[in-house]
Protein backbone atom coordinates (compact mmCIF):
# COMPACT_ATOMS: atom_id res chain seq x y z
CA UNK A 1 0.00 0.00 0.00
CA UNK A 2 1.39 3.50 -1.13
CA UNK A 3 1.97 5.76 1.67
CA UNK A 4 0.11 9.29 1.45
CA UNK A 5 2.44 12.26 1.60
CA UNK A 6 2.43 14.75 4.51
CA UNK A 7 3.75 18.15 3.93
CA UNK A 8 4.69 21.01 6.72
CA UNK A 9 5.63 24.44 6.00
CA UNK A 10 7.02 27.00 8.28
CA UNK A 11 7.91 30.25 5.80
CA UNK A 12 9.48 32.02 9.33
CA UNK A 13 12.71 33.11 9.42
CA UNK A 14 13.25 32.94 12.90
CA UNK A 15 13.01 30.48 15.61
CA UNK A 16 10.20 31.15 18.24
CA UNK A 17 8.76 29.97 20.99
CA UNK A 18 5.99 28.26 18.36
CA UNK A 19 8.83 26.39 16.59
CA UNK A 20 10.17 25.05 19.74
CA UNK A 21 6.53 23.62 20.90
CA UNK A 22 5.74 22.56 17.59
CA UNK A 23 9.00 20.32 16.90
CA UNK A 24 8.56 18.83 20.37
CA UNK A 25 5.33 17.59 18.97
CA UNK A 26 6.89 16.34 15.97
CA UNK A 27 9.40 14.39 17.49
CA UNK A 28 7.33 12.87 19.90
CA UNK A 29 4.85 11.65 17.28
CA UNK A 30 7.17 11.03 14.15
CA UNK A 31 7.51 7.34 14.83
CA UNK A 32 4.06 6.60 15.07
CA UNK A 33 3.11 9.30 11.88
CA UNK A 34 5.87 7.51 9.43
CA UNK A 35 4.06 3.91 9.91
CA UNK A 36 1.34 5.39 7.92
CA UNK A 37 2.34 8.69 5.61
CA UNK A 38 5.66 10.09 4.30
CA UNK A 39 6.50 13.53 5.99
CA UNK A 40 8.19 16.44 3.79
CA UNK A 41 9.32 19.83 5.45
CA UNK A 42 9.51 23.10 3.72
CA UNK A 43 11.35 25.56 5.10
CA UNK A 44 12.81 29.28 4.96
CA UNK A 45 16.52 29.03 4.50
CA UNK A 46 17.15 31.80 6.67
CA UNK A 47 15.42 29.67 9.58
CA UNK A 48 18.96 28.34 10.55
CA UNK A 49 18.21 26.93 13.60
CA UNK A 50 15.62 24.82 12.03
CA UNK A 51 17.08 23.60 9.65
CA UNK A 52 19.82 22.75 12.15
CA UNK A 53 17.43 21.48 14.35
CA UNK A 54 16.11 19.12 11.69
CA UNK A 55 19.51 17.54 10.99
CA UNK A 56 19.72 16.00 14.39
CA UNK A 57 18.93 12.09 14.14
CA UNK A 58 15.26 11.68 15.40
CA UNK A 59 14.27 13.85 12.00
CA UNK A 60 16.10 12.01 9.68
CA UNK A 61 13.25 10.09 8.18
CA UNK A 62 11.94 13.70 7.22
CA UNK A 63 12.85 14.97 3.79
CA UNK A 64 13.46 18.48 4.21
CA UNK A 65 13.37 21.50 1.54
CA UNK A 66 14.94 24.44 1.99
CA UNK A 67 13.35 27.67 0.08
CA UNK A 68 14.31 31.01 0.20
CA UNK A 69 11.37 33.45 0.72
CA UNK A 70 11.10 37.25 0.23
CA UNK A 71 11.79 39.99 3.39
CA UNK A 72 8.98 42.13 2.74
CA UNK A 73 7.05 43.43 5.59
CA UNK A 74 3.17 43.30 5.82
CA UNK A 75 3.26 39.86 4.07
CA UNK A 76 -0.80 39.64 4.28
CA UNK A 77 -1.02 42.41 1.48
CA UNK A 78 2.72 42.01 0.30
CA UNK A 79 2.37 38.22 -0.75
CA UNK A 80 0.27 39.04 -3.37
CA UNK A 81 3.24 41.11 -5.05
CA UNK A 82 5.41 38.16 -4.57
CA UNK A 83 4.75 35.50 -7.71
CA UNK A 84 8.52 34.14 -6.84
CA UNK A 85 7.70 32.85 -3.57
CA UNK A 86 4.23 31.25 -4.49
CA UNK A 87 6.00 29.41 -7.40
CA UNK A 88 8.27 28.23 -5.46
CA UNK A 89 5.88 26.80 -2.59
CA UNK A 90 3.71 25.42 -5.72
CA UNK A 91 6.14 23.84 -6.98
CA UNK A 92 6.95 21.66 -3.95
CA UNK A 93 3.20 21.31 -3.77
CA UNK A 94 2.68 19.85 -6.60
CA UNK A 95 5.67 17.72 -7.07
CA UNK A 96 4.75 15.96 -4.00
CA UNK A 97 0.76 15.69 -3.97
CA UNK A 98 0.49 15.86 -0.37
CA UNK A 99 -2.96 14.78 1.53
CA UNK A 100 -2.93 17.72 3.39
CA UNK A 101 0.11 20.53 4.20
CA UNK A 102 0.40 21.21 7.92
CA UNK A 103 1.00 25.01 8.13
CA UNK A 104 3.62 26.06 11.15
CA UNK A 105 2.48 29.66 11.42
CA UNK A 106 2.98 31.58 14.66
CA UNK A 107 0.68 33.88 13.94
CA UNK A 108 -1.87 34.24 10.51
CA UNK A 109 0.49 36.52 8.92
CA UNK A 110 3.24 34.19 8.82
CA UNK A 111 2.43 31.40 6.33
CA UNK A 112 0.27 33.18 4.40
CA UNK A 113 1.71 32.98 1.16
CA UNK A 114 1.54 28.98 1.49
CA UNK A 115 -2.09 29.20 2.88
CA UNK A 116 -2.99 30.92 -0.57
CA UNK A 117 -1.31 28.59 -2.68
CA UNK A 118 -2.77 25.53 -0.84
CA UNK A 119 -6.27 27.68 -1.42
CA UNK A 120 -5.73 27.78 -5.57
CA UNK A 121 -4.37 24.35 -5.92
CA UNK A 122 -7.66 23.03 -3.64
CA UNK A 123 -5.08 21.28 -1.00
CA UNK A 124 -6.83 21.32 2.78
CA UNK A 125 -4.28 22.86 5.46
CA UNK A 126 -3.82 22.14 9.08
CA UNK A 127 -2.83 24.90 10.63
CA UNK A 128 -0.64 25.43 13.85
CA UNK A 129 -1.38 28.66 15.38
CA UNK A 130 -0.28 30.02 18.87
CA UNK A 131 -0.65 33.31 18.50
CA UNK A 132 -4.47 34.68 17.18
CA UNK A 133 -4.17 38.16 18.11
CA UNK A 134 -5.41 41.51 16.24
CA UNK A 135 -3.09 43.31 14.54
CA UNK A 136 -4.95 46.77 15.25
CA UNK A 137 -5.03 45.60 19.42
CA UNK A 138 -1.18 45.21 18.89
CA UNK A 139 -0.85 48.94 17.48
CA UNK A 140 1.37 47.58 14.42
CA UNK A 141 1.11 49.03 11.02
CA UNK A 142 -1.75 49.03 9.19
CA UNK A 143 -3.17 46.58 12.07
CA UNK A 144 -7.03 47.38 11.21
CA UNK A 145 -6.37 46.61 7.62
CA UNK A 146 -3.74 43.38 8.08
CA UNK A 147 -7.17 42.52 10.27
CA UNK A 148 -9.60 42.55 7.20
CA UNK A 149 -7.49 41.25 5.06
CA UNK A 150 -6.61 38.43 7.53
CA UNK A 151 -10.58 37.77 8.28
CA UNK A 152 -11.64 37.77 4.53
CA UNK A 153 -8.66 35.94 3.07
CA UNK A 154 -6.87 33.95 5.55
CA UNK A 155 -8.70 32.52 8.54
CA UNK A 156 -11.47 30.87 6.10
CA UNK A 157 -8.75 28.82 4.16
CA UNK A 158 -7.50 26.32 6.50
CA UNK A 159 -9.75 23.22 7.53
CA UNK A 160 -9.01 22.88 11.14
CA UNK A 161 -6.59 25.32 13.68
CA UNK A 162 -4.85 23.64 16.36
CA UNK A 163 -4.17 26.47 18.93
CA UNK A 164 -2.80 26.11 22.60
CA UNK A 165 -5.51 27.53 24.73
CA UNK A 166 -9.42 28.53 25.42
CA UNK A 167 -8.67 32.37 25.04
CA UNK A 168 -7.00 31.69 21.83
CA UNK A 169 -10.24 29.84 21.14
CA UNK A 170 -12.12 32.92 22.12
CA UNK A 171 -10.36 35.24 19.62
CA UNK A 172 -10.56 33.04 17.22
CA UNK A 173 -14.62 32.55 17.50
CA UNK A 174 -14.77 36.58 18.52
CA UNK A 175 -12.28 38.27 16.08
CA UNK A 176 -12.12 36.22 13.52
CA UNK A 177 -15.63 34.65 13.39
CA UNK A 178 -14.16 31.13 13.14
CA UNK A 179 -16.58 28.62 14.18
CA UNK A 180 -15.45 26.28 17.62
CA UNK A 181 -15.82 23.02 15.21
CA UNK A 182 -12.90 24.10 12.90
CA UNK A 183 -10.28 24.53 16.05
CA UNK A 184 -8.71 22.10 18.63
CA UNK A 185 -7.24 23.14 21.67
CA UNK A 186 -4.09 21.19 21.95
CA UNK A 187 -1.96 21.96 25.01
CA UNK A 188 1.66 22.99 25.26
CA UNK A 189 3.55 20.82 27.10
CA UNK A 190 7.59 20.79 28.77
CA UNK A 191 10.07 17.76 29.13
CA UNK A 192 11.65 19.35 32.21
CA UNK A 193 12.55 15.77 33.96
CA UNK A 194 14.64 14.71 30.58
CA UNK A 195 16.86 17.86 31.57
CA UNK A 196 19.89 16.89 33.13
CA UNK A 197 20.84 20.26 34.81
CA UNK A 198 23.83 21.94 33.83
CA UNK A 199 26.81 21.99 36.62
CA UNK A 200 28.71 25.08 35.53
CA UNK A 201 25.53 27.96 35.98
CA UNK A 202 27.31 30.67 38.55
CA UNK A 203 26.84 30.53 41.93
CA UNK A 204 23.89 32.38 42.89
CA UNK A 205 24.58 35.59 45.87
CA UNK A 206 22.40 34.62 49.18
CA UNK A 207 22.41 37.99 49.84
CA UNK A 208 19.92 39.24 47.30
CA UNK A 209 16.60 37.66 45.56
CA UNK A 210 16.83 36.71 42.56
CA UNK A 211 14.29 37.33 39.57
CA UNK A 212 14.26 35.61 35.88
CA UNK A 213 13.63 37.22 32.80
CA UNK A 214 13.77 34.50 29.97
CA UNK A 215 12.66 35.16 25.99
CA UNK A 216 14.33 36.61 23.15
CA UNK A 217 14.66 40.20 23.61
CA UNK A 218 11.95 41.92 21.59
CA UNK A 219 10.38 45.12 23.45
CA UNK A 220 7.37 44.90 20.72
CA UNK A 221 6.27 41.79 22.26
CA UNK A 222 8.64 40.87 26.04
CA UNK A 223 9.01 44.31 27.16
CA UNK A 224 12.77 43.61 28.12
CA UNK A 225 13.18 47.15 27.87
CA UNK A 226 10.23 48.86 29.07
CA UNK A 227 10.17 46.79 32.19
CA UNK A 228 14.13 47.49 33.21
CA UNK A 229 13.43 51.19 32.82
CA UNK A 230 10.96 51.17 34.61
CA UNK A 231 12.45 48.72 37.75
CA UNK A 232 15.58 50.21 37.55
CA UNK A 233 13.77 53.73 38.81
CA UNK A 234 12.10 52.01 41.17
CA UNK A 235 12.88 52.15 45.14
CA UNK A 236 13.40 48.06 45.36
CA UNK A 237 15.43 46.94 42.50
CA UNK A 238 18.72 47.31 44.26
CA UNK A 239 17.16 44.25 46.98
CA UNK A 240 17.36 41.80 43.68
CA UNK A 241 19.85 40.59 40.78
CA UNK A 242 17.75 40.17 37.11
CA UNK A 243 19.11 37.37 35.29
CA UNK A 244 18.13 38.10 31.52
CA UNK A 245 18.46 34.60 29.53
CA UNK A 246 17.59 35.46 25.90
CA UNK A 247 19.42 37.62 23.11
CA UNK A 248 18.37 39.33 19.88
CA UNK A 249 20.43 39.79 16.66
CA UNK A 250 19.61 43.15 15.98
CA UNK A 251 20.50 46.46 18.04
CA UNK A 252 17.53 46.05 20.66
CA UNK A 253 20.04 43.59 22.76
CA UNK A 254 22.77 46.45 22.57
CA UNK A 255 20.28 49.37 23.63
CA UNK A 256 19.48 47.00 26.33
CA UNK A 257 22.76 46.48 27.78
CA UNK A 258 23.28 49.94 27.41
CA UNK A 259 20.36 51.01 29.23
CA UNK A 260 21.71 48.45 32.28
CA UNK A 261 25.02 49.08 31.82
CA UNK A 262 25.81 50.57 35.93
CA UNK A 263 23.02 48.02 37.27
CA UNK A 264 25.19 45.18 35.27
CA UNK A 265 28.61 47.12 37.07
CA UNK A 266 26.77 46.84 40.21
CA UNK A 267 25.51 43.06 39.85
CA UNK A 268 22.62 43.77 39.89
CA UNK A 269 21.41 42.57 36.46
CA UNK A 270 23.27 39.73 34.72
CA UNK A 271 22.99 38.71 30.68
CA UNK A 272 23.45 35.80 30.35
CA UNK A 273 22.83 35.37 26.35
CA UNK A 274 21.44 32.28 24.26
CA UNK A 275 21.56 29.62 26.79
CA UNK A 276 20.41 25.74 25.91
CA UNK A 277 17.57 24.54 27.79
CA UNK A 278 18.90 23.02 30.77
CA UNK A 279 20.94 25.87 31.92
CA UNK A 280 17.74 27.93 31.65
CA UNK A 281 16.08 24.93 33.71
CA UNK A 282 18.83 25.57 35.91
CA UNK A 283 18.62 29.43 36.43
CA UNK A 284 14.67 28.93 36.85
CA UNK A 285 15.34 26.81 39.94
CA UNK A 286 17.77 28.99 41.60
CA UNK A 287 15.27 31.89 41.25
CA UNK A 288 12.69 33.49 43.61
CA UNK A 289 10.42 34.15 40.47
CA UNK A 290 10.18 33.85 36.63
CA UNK A 291 8.98 37.57 35.31
CA UNK A 292 6.37 37.77 32.26
CA UNK A 293 5.81 41.31 31.50
CA UNK A 294 4.81 40.74 27.74
CA UNK A 295 2.52 42.69 25.57
CA UNK A 296 1.58 39.37 24.23
CA UNK A 297 1.85 35.78 24.49
CA UNK A 298 0.47 32.57 23.61
CA UNK A 299 1.30 29.97 26.50
CA UNK A 300 4.57 30.46 27.48
CA UNK A 301 6.80 27.25 27.41
CA UNK A 302 9.25 28.93 30.31
CA UNK A 303 5.78 29.62 32.73
CA UNK A 304 4.88 26.17 32.51
CA UNK A 305 8.37 24.87 33.38
CA UNK A 306 8.81 27.58 36.30
CA UNK A 307 5.41 26.11 37.65
CA UNK A 308 6.51 22.72 37.31
CA UNK A 309 9.74 23.83 39.14
CA UNK A 310 8.19 25.62 41.96
CA UNK A 311 8.80 28.55 41.22
CA UNK A 312 6.01 31.99 41.57
CA UNK A 313 5.58 33.73 38.03
CA UNK A 314 4.72 37.26 37.71
CA UNK A 315 3.27 38.23 34.32
CA UNK A 316 1.14 40.47 32.58
CA UNK A 317 -2.71 40.17 32.73
CA UNK A 318 -2.50 38.32 28.99
CA UNK A 319 -3.03 35.28 27.06
CA UNK A 320 -2.51 32.35 28.68
CA UNK A 321 -0.71 33.72 31.21
CA UNK A 322 -4.43 35.62 32.34
CA UNK A 323 -6.05 32.13 31.79
CA UNK A 324 -3.74 30.12 33.58
CA UNK A 325 -1.93 32.35 36.24
CA UNK A 326 -3.97 32.88 39.64
CA UNK A 327 -4.59 37.03 39.83
CA UNK A 328 -2.38 37.78 42.74
CA UNK A 329 0.36 37.00 40.55
CA UNK A 330 -0.58 38.84 37.32
CA UNK A 331 -0.74 42.90 36.86
CA UNK A 332 -2.55 45.01 33.88
CA UNK A 333 -0.21 45.90 31.29
CA UNK A 334 1.86 48.85 31.67
CA UNK A 335 1.00 49.06 35.98
CA UNK A 336 4.56 48.51 36.61
CA UNK A 337 3.82 49.60 40.42
CA UNK A 338 1.36 46.96 40.81
CA UNK A 339 4.24 44.05 39.53
CA UNK A 340 6.56 45.39 41.68
CA UNK A 341 3.68 45.35 44.77
CA UNK A 342 3.78 41.57 43.60
CA UNK A 343 7.27 41.14 43.43
CA UNK A 344 8.08 42.42 47.18
CA UNK A 345 5.21 40.67 48.90
CA UNK A 346 7.05 38.31 51.34
CA UNK A 347 3.44 36.05 52.22
CA UNK A 348 5.22 33.11 51.72
CA UNK A 349 3.19 31.06 53.34
CA UNK A 350 -0.23 32.40 51.13
CA UNK A 351 2.40 32.11 47.96
CA UNK A 352 3.37 28.14 49.05
CA UNK A 353 -0.47 27.39 49.23
CA UNK A 354 -1.46 29.12 46.05
CA UNK A 355 1.66 27.57 44.04
CA UNK A 356 0.35 24.30 45.29
CA UNK A 357 -3.40 25.00 43.44
CA UNK A 358 -1.57 26.53 40.53
CA UNK A 359 0.75 23.51 39.84
CA UNK A 360 -2.83 21.25 40.11
CA UNK A 361 -4.26 23.06 37.67
CA UNK A 362 -1.21 23.16 35.07
CA UNK A 363 -1.53 19.17 35.02
CA UNK A 364 -3.12 19.81 31.85
CA UNK A 365 0.35 20.49 30.28
CA UNK A 366 0.81 16.74 30.05
CA UNK A 367 3.04 15.61 27.62
CA UNK A 368 1.25 12.10 26.72
CA UNK A 369 -2.24 13.63 26.70
CA UNK A 370 -1.12 16.63 24.65
CA UNK A 371 0.86 15.01 21.95
CA UNK A 372 -1.83 11.82 21.46
CA UNK A 373 -4.35 14.64 20.93
CA UNK A 374 -1.98 15.79 18.05
CA UNK A 375 -1.31 12.43 16.15
CA UNK A 376 -4.81 11.89 16.38
CA UNK A 377 -5.73 15.51 14.93
CA UNK A 378 -3.08 14.97 11.95
CA UNK A 379 -4.34 11.09 11.92
CA UNK A 380 -7.78 12.11 11.40
CA UNK A 381 -7.16 14.02 8.14
CA UNK A 382 -5.32 10.93 6.22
Amino acid sequence: MIKPNILLIDESPIYGGHETMFMAFIKAILPQLLKVANVDFVVNSRNKRLISQLKQSEFGSINVHKVTLSTLPIKPITQFLINNDKAKIRSIINNKKPKYVLNIQGTIEIGCTSLWVCKSLNIPVITYLPITKSSANLGVTLGRLRDIVCRKLYYSIPKKIITISRTNQDELQNLFFIPPERVTVIHNFVDIDDRNRIKNLPEFSSQKKHLALIGRISNVQKRQFDFLKKWLASKISHNYVIHVVGDSDDCESQDLKKLCSQAILNDNIIFHGWKSADYVSAVITQCDALLLPSRFEGVPLVMIEAISSGCKVIGSRVDGMKEFLPIEWTFDTDDWESMFNIIEKSEKELNSKLLEKVQESFKVFNKNTNTDKFLSTLMEEL
